[in-house]
């Protein structure tokens, strides 16, 4: 619909401009081109205002549809201050508001609200500065949240700066005292070592010193011997041109070696003393029984329903161990082997009676580097159906780490499932359940009756 703004006629201008319509709509109803315009002329004496508010009318819908909405609001204005065409002012109230000047636009909303009476144009302008009222106050809001926001992350990034130098300053101090105390005991310990090297030195200097006095008195009391008894001091056998001194041999005692006298305090090494031999420590053959009783559990689920349980399960039984090792408190490998009881609370949690499988297991693999250690092995099992529905086989793989102080036994470790005759293809570690306990988890606890300290 296309609509004209009225226009407040004098009685006695001869000549009425029509309202100039445009394509897409008209003064309350576009969104995107601007009002038609009536402009007045008073006679020949206006004809030049009228024809200059024509081309700029013109060139001002060029700018508005070419989007150049400050251009276009220009031109509009000087067509209404050429003829006060009120439609003018709504118009370039319009492109300011399409070019995002809404201040501007708010304000020549309020100047049509002014000059023009008519109840449409009104309602639009009205309604036009509202919509701008809400957008201005919701820029500033958002100007405000945002503000708050850059400071809010602002604080917090000097914040969580300050921390983290509050934290390098005390790791750089903790990294200064550990360097510190470092340095303290290197210093110490040079002390002490060179404290302990000039105490030995002065012991031996001591030792020697009374080696030499002792052995200084020995040597003066043959002297005395020889002396008193008339006899010529002791001289090395010389030979002469004529003549010869005959010694004679010392009466008194024969010298021995000057012994070690002890200082008080010291401990005189005795480099001479007899050091034990090392036992002869031979490989050995080393073995043992394990009484133990087990208990954990697995997921099942049964097929095809494919409902899932978590059951229990328990054992009792015994294992063997033989080792080979050095001494007879460790062994480089033991093999293992045993056989036990076991039972599964529940089996088939959709069977009617529930299966509840029991029956014998043979196991064998090997422990390293011994009983209390790594073990890995491999067990049969034969099951039989409580409620008498079948019997099968399964096998499974399993690893468990164990400790035996003294002359117990402590286990817990990992079964998973490798094979089972109620399988219908090959399956893997953790398949489907259904066919043996894949995936059991269990605790072993009992006695190591070990006759060659396999265990220790």
């Amino acid at each position: 619909m296309t609509t004209s703004l009225p226009i407040r006629m004098s009685a006695r201008l001869p000549l009425v401009v029509a309202c100039i319509a445009v394509a897409t709509g008209g003064l309350y109803g576009s969104q995107f081109a601007p009002l038609a315009y009536a402009a007045s002329a008073k006679g020949p004496s206006q004809k030049d205002t009228k024809a200059r508010a024509q081309a700029l009318s013109a060139e001002a819908k060029e700018a508005f549809k070419a989007m150049r909405y400050d251009d276009a609001a220009d031109l509009f204005m000087q067509v209404y201050d050429l003829v006060k065409n009120e439609a003018s002012v709504y118009n370039a109230a319009r492109a300011k508001e399409l070019g995002g000047k809404l201040g501007e636009a708010k304000a020549l909303y309020e100047l049509f609200l002014r000059i023009n009476k008519a109840p449409q144009g009104q309602a639009e302008a009205a309604k036009r500065v509202g919509q701008i009222e809400e957008t201005l106050r919701q820029q500033v809001e958002g100007k405000a949240k945002a503000e708050a926001q850059a400071k809010a992350a602002a604080e917090a990034d000097v914040k969580a700066r300050q921390v983290a130098e509050a934290r390098l300053k005390e790791a750089e101090a903790k990294v200064a005292e550990a360097e510190a105390r470092a340095r303290q005991e290197t210093a110490a310990k040079i002390e002490a070592e060179q404290r302990a090297r000039a105490s030995d030195a002065e012991a031996k200097a001591r030792i020697a010193e009374l080696r030499a006095r002792e052995a200084e008195a020995k040597l003066k009391a043959v002297q005395d011997r020889v002396d008193r008894s008339g006899g010529p001091v002791l001289t090395p056998p010389t030979t002469g041109s004529g003549s010869s001194t005959t010694t004679r041999p010392p009466t008194g005692p024969v010298l021995t070696p000057p012994l070690a006298v002890p200082v008080p305090g010291k401990a005189v090494p005795a480099k001479l003393a007899a050091q034990p031999e090392p036992a002869d420590d031979k490989s050995t053959l080393l073995g043992g029984v394990v009484l133990a009783v087990d208990g954990g559990s697995h997921m099942q689920q049964s097929a095809p329903e494919g409902a899932a349980r978590l059951d229990l399960a328990w054992g009792v039984g015994a294992t063997g161990h033989l080792g080979f090792g050095p001494s007879t408190t460790q062994a480089y490998v033991a093999l293992l082997a045993g056989v036990r009881y076991f039972q599964y609370v529940g089996f088939d949690s959709t069977a009617n009676p529930k299966q509840a499988p029991d029956g014998l297991a043979w196991s064998i693999g090997l422990a390293f580097p011994r009983l209390a250690g790594l073990q890995t092995y491999i067990q049969s099992h034969s099951a039989q159906m409580q409620a008498g529905i079948g019997d099968f086989e399964f096998t499974t793989f399993g690893v468990r780490m164990a400790v035996a102080p003294k002359t117990g036994y402590f286990a817990f470790g990992f079964e998973g499932l490798i094979n089972s005759s109620r399988a219908q293809t090959d399956i893997a570690l953790t398949d489907e359940v259904g066919y043996g306990p894949t995936a059991r988890f269990f605790v072993e606890a009992g006695f190591n009756l070990a006759n060659g300290g396999l265990s220790k």
